[in-house]
């Protein structure tokens, strides 16, 4: 897992689905450099477009609207008027923004997370500490192109034009591509952060919050004090240090130490620590790990696929090369049927191959394996291990006859490979 990260720095609050991911990297080039301007503009566009809402759902809109406070406000108590929103809405009188369409979907785990004019930028930030674009060009990085060629293959693209397909409703394909690169980026964070989530109910304000200092002080004390690792460690210590000093609040409304040694509002330093914690609880939501009692809050209850989840992460990078995929069936309840044969693996692995073959005629060995399980996803569900296809390639490289050609990286681990045959 090299040149990845140890704990993802701007993730934020607004980024609470999987699918958000790949509607910004719709946007990316393969090769055509874009500011983040840019490309956060064209990302905004389609999930702000307005959109009418038909007569048999308006009084979804009018709840979820007014659950949010973005209905019409009454003069005399200065709340949200459902009543007069849903007149509107069936008048035609106003439009809604596709997002907000989106979010008001029965179906979703979750309705939290509606984006913003900042939010739309930091989640090509996000994308970018995810690799899933390039730091310098905002292009398309290896796995970017993998999450697109997966939402492609499964519809969630159509939401860009289409509101009868929501692209947050959460797909198993996509999102076990999403937490595959989650874990390569955050594991120390999310070791922690699922080791402390109780049995039964949380909420992020009553429960997690209070617990936040002691999980951003273990996850960075998995992180080598190295000089390359100044940034993730100065980052842990400042938001740890904002998470202790809510932490010795004695009453709610108590005003709190901030970051420039100044009594603030607790507002100003929970904000910091929703950025932290709020998208990962989500990302949970979207994979089955943990549910929501009530969409629109920000509370959780664990479901019984979280132990099977925290059994993985436990085990740190090697068990994500060689028991994710098998976890993540267990997750789903299929019947696994890992590959080992080096010729399987290999023909496994072929469709994908072919699909990321870059310019030199190579694809990622990791890409490409996340791939093609997800394609054969199902039950009984035939997938192999990233450490299985490293071991398999490198087998058929070596061969009298090679059948493979890999190329390792600085690190002198596989990294990129192709069939000859």
């Amino acid at each position: 897992m090299s040149g990845l990260p140890y704990l993802l720095q701007h993730l934020h609050k607004n980024l609470q689905r999987s699918g958000s991911l790949a509607l910004c990297l719709a946007h990316a080039k393969k090769s055509r450099a874009l500011t983040a301007t840019q490309l956060a503009e064209a990302y905004a566009a389609p999930l702000q477009r307005r959109v009418r809402v038909a007569p048999d759902s308006v009084e979804r809109v009018a709840t979820y609207l007014t659950a949010k406070g973005l209905a019409q406000r009454s003069g005399e108590t200065g709340r949200s008027d459902k009543e007069a929103t849903a007149r509107r809405l069936a008048t035609g009188e106003i439009s809604v923004e596709a997002q907000d369409w989106f979010l008001s979907d029965p179906a979703l785990p979750s309705s939290t997370g509606r984006e913003n004019r900042n939010s739309f930028a930091e989640t090509v930030t996000a994308c970018v500490d995810l690799r899933l674009l390039t730091e310098q060009t905002l292009t398309l990085a290896s796995y970017g192109e993998l999450l697109l060629a997966i939402a492609e293959d499964t519809g969630l693209l159509q939401g860009l034009t289409r509101i009868d397909a929501n692209p947050f409703l959460p797909n198993r394909k996509y999102v076990t591509a999403v937490m595959f690169q989650v874990l390569r980026c955050d594991l120390p964070m999310q070791r922690e952060l699922v080791r402390a989530l109780p049995d039964g109910y949380l909420s992020f304000t009553q429960h997690l919050a209070p617990m936040a200092q002691t999980i951003l002080r273990n996850a960075g004390a998995q992180v080598a004090r190295t000089a390359a690792n100044r940034d993730v460690t100065d980052w842990i210590h400042r938001q740890a240090k904002s998470a202790e000093a809510l932490a010795r609040r004695e009453y709610p409304g108590q005003r709190v130490t901030g970051k420039q040694g100044r009594a603030v509002a607790p507002q100003t330093v929970l904000r910091p620590l929703e950025d932290i914690f709020l998208p990962r609880m989500e990302l949970l939501v979207d994979a089955g790990l943990l549910r929501k009692p009530v969409m629109g809050d920000y509370a959780y209850v664990s479901t019984e696929s979280l132990a099977a989840y925290r059994r993985l992460i436990d085990g740190g990078s090697n068990n994500l090369e060689s028991h994710f995929f098998t976890s993540f069936g267990e997750i789903y309840g299929f019947r696994p049927a890992p590959i080992h044969d080096p010729q399987e693996v290999a023909e496994h692995l072929r469709v994908a191959a072919t699909k990321f073959k870059g310019l030199t005629g190579y694809s990622g060995i990791a890409e490409s394996t996340v791939y093609a399980n997800v394609q054969a996803l199902g039950d009984p569900w035939r997938f192999v291990e990233l450490g299985v296809s490293l071991t398999a390639l490198r087998t058929l490289a070596s061969a009298e006859k090679p059948t493979a050609r890999v190329i390792a990286d600085r690190f002198r681990r596989p990294r990129d490979f192709a069939l000859l045959s």
